[in-house]
């Protein structure tokens, strides 16, 4: 809206303001994922091989949770305003890296060693990150619409609370799409549809 109305300030305000609310939410989230991704996997029904090893990723990938809520966050953001290009080149570079990083880190390279599951956690840490760092470096030329400035990155508190409030009935939606995708796991995990067997 801010973009159509020529109104580049504000935007970037908006962006800057995006950056809080997707770090903060993406360290809260972090948090609460570590701490209960054994409770998630034993809640799927997992064997306790796959416990063991899936709680290795899922661990990993939560400390660095918020990395990957700011690189959907800031996609978001381009194609918003209207950057469409950019947005499929940053995910295009994140998920190259990450298919080719994924083998090295899994089976090990030259002086990386094989990490086995945690290696694919660091392959898709680390991919995504550098999705981030083209963003913010996209971001801080000004190349794009879009710009951080000292100014759009300071904490605007009227600015954050329109974005939460919109953002709040998205919320329920996004919990209800994730939720139907984890029941039908279950179901299959637990053996529920019998017509396969």
């Amino acid at each position: 809206r801010r973009i159509g109305e020529k109104n580049l300030p504000s935007a970037w305000i908006i962006l800057g303001q995006v950056f809080w609310l997707s770090a903060i939410s993406g360290i809260l989230l972090g948090i609460l994922g570590y701490f209960s991704a054994t409770y998630s996997l034993e809640l799927l029904g997992a064997s306790c091989d796959v416990i063991r090893h899936g709680k290795i990723y899922l661990e990993q990938r939560h400390l660095w949770l918020f990395i990957a809520n700011l690189l959907f966050s800031f996609n978001a953001c381009l194609r918003g305003s209207g950057n469409a290009k950019t947005a499929l080149f940053v995910l295009g570079l994140s998920n190259l890296s990450n298919i080719i990083l994924d083998p090295i880190f899994i089976f090990g390279f030259w002086k990386i060693p094989a990490y086995g599951v945690r290696g694919a956690a660091y392959a898709t840490i680390i991919s995504q990150g550098l999705g981030l760092c083209s963003q913010i470096i996209i971001f801080s030329r000004g190349t794009d619409r879009l710009k951080f400035t000292w100014a759009s990155v300071g904490l605007h508190l009227e600015t954050t609370k329109i974005i939460t409030q919109k953002a709040f009935f998205t919320i329920p939606h996004s919990f209800l799409r994730l939720s139907s995708v984890i029941f039908i796991n279950f179901l299959f995990i637990k053996d529920r549809f019998i017509w396969f067997h």
